[in-house]
């Protein structure tokens, strides 16, 4: 069952702290947010709340260990990665058999926005001499890492999630550091999954009208985008069809696709991808009369043409009927193309892991391999007499590891 890989930790803090004495628990005013809660409720004596003061955390869990404690010290990523100096030389350069934990990790932690996102902290982390840094695929592998942290002589750096991650440990896992599990077996090799990028480019590629992927990837670019899928035409393009447009929507609307399918949550990742849809949906109804409901209609919204400027509101060209009407009319395209969205990565879902694992290991994937990994033709220039698709052969298996 999927669950967030704080929970896991939480409760496998509490039961390895019954069988060591020497477990102390620091935490910085989050004790429900990092799952340290059912821990200090169970062993109050060793419990430390050290308020909103990440800093002064760090400093008394070095001293804690230097004294002869195993303590772990919790808040969340962003917050401990900010106290990087008191990191590197209390816990990192004395060696201090302190274990930090890191929660709300990534992005995927919803409303709670930019200001609460650990994206640095791994980066930071390696750079230190003899801390070791983990993060657990899912919930077994989570528990494995808190008992094995528990006996590590050393520092080191638990990275959690408060989204809920799949669960991918096969029966009988055993956690081995350093060592990869195999989950199965084939060419490729996966570190870790992550599935919003390649939602949109398995989308495009079972849509028949949309624009070819020319290219996947996880590097961020600039500071908006975490990752990007390029697709470019086949061809010069002056007019676009229906059902062109609509596939478009259907490939903007893949990344939320994916989060919902895989990780059973969503984020704010796909605020650009909605704000596009809506757009070129709105613009399908309003302005290319290609809603029956509204008709023929060009229903544009405009500044006055008469002593227009930036005080004046926008002028619209229809009823306050037919704008609801309008409004009514794009939410039923978004919400059918979002469910087309939906059906087509539940149905490829093997392909979807095998691409993920793919760019996980090169991080950028060329639109000729991608079109190899789904086991389908590149598309050409459309032709004059439009021929029937061919059935997709079924993709290859792959490797799949995880650390």
């Amino acid at each position: 069952m999927a669950e967030a890989t704080r929970a896991a930790f939480g409760r496998a803090l509490v039961r390895v702290g019954g069988t060591e004495d020497r477990i102390v628990v620091l935490d910085a005013d989050l004790a429900s947010s990092t799952c340290t809660k059912p821990f200090a409720d169970k062993y109050p004596e060793r419990f430390f709340e050290v308020g909103i003061a990440e800093g002064n955390m760090v400093g008394v869990a070095a001293g804690l260990a230097l004294a002869g404690k195993i303590p772990f010290a919790a808040s969340f990523a962003c917050f401990l990665a900010g106290r990087f100096e008191q990191i590197r030389v209390s816990v990192a350069y004395n060696r201090a058999n302190v274990k930090l934990v890191g929660t709300h990790a990534g992005i995927g932690i919803g409303e709670d926005g930019y200001s609460q996102m650990g994206l640095e902290d791994v980066a930071l982390m390696r750079t230190l001499p003899n801390l070791v840094v983990v993060q657990p695929a899912d919930g077994v592998e989570a528990e494995a890492a808190v008992e094995h942290l528990v006996q590590h002589e050393g520092p080191a750096y638990l990275r959690l999630t408060r989204q809920k991650v799949a669960d991918v440990s096969p029966a009988g896992y055993r956690f081995e550091f350093g060592r990869a599990v195999v989950l199965r077996e084939g060419r490729h090799l996966a570190i870790a999954a992550s599935g919003a990028v390649v939602g949109h480019a398995l989308v495009a590629a079972y849509s028949p009208h949309a624009d070819p992927v020319h290219k996947i990837s996880i590097v961020p670019r600039g500071r908006a985008a975490l990752g990007y899928t390029m697709q470019l035409p086949a061809e010069d393009q002056f007019l676009l069809t229906r059902s062109e447009l609509l596939d478009r929507i259907r490939g903007m609307l893949g990344g939320r696709a994916a989060e919902e399918i895989v990780f059973d949550e969503v984020s704010t990742g796909a605020q650009n991808d909605l704000e596009r849809a809506t757009a070129l949906a709105r613009q399908m109804v309003a302005l290319y009369g290609m809603s029956e409901r509204v008709g023929l209609a060009n229903c544009a919204q405009r500044q006055p043409t008469f002593l227009a400027g930036p005080e004046f509101q926008l002028q619209r060209d229809c009823s306050e009927q037919t704008a609801r009407e309008i409004d009514e009319e794009v939410k039923k395209l978004l919400d059918r193309c979002y469910a087309e969205a939906k059906e087509v990565l539940s149905l490829h879902r093997d392909q979807h892991e095998q691409i993920t694992a793919e760019l996980f290991r090169h991080e950028t994937i060329d639109g000729p391999r991608f079109y190899q990994l789904i086991g389908r033709e590149i598309p050409r220039p459309k032709e004059l007499v439009p021929t029937l698709e061919v059935a997709v052969a079924t993709a290859p298996n792959i490797t799949e590891c995880k650390l």
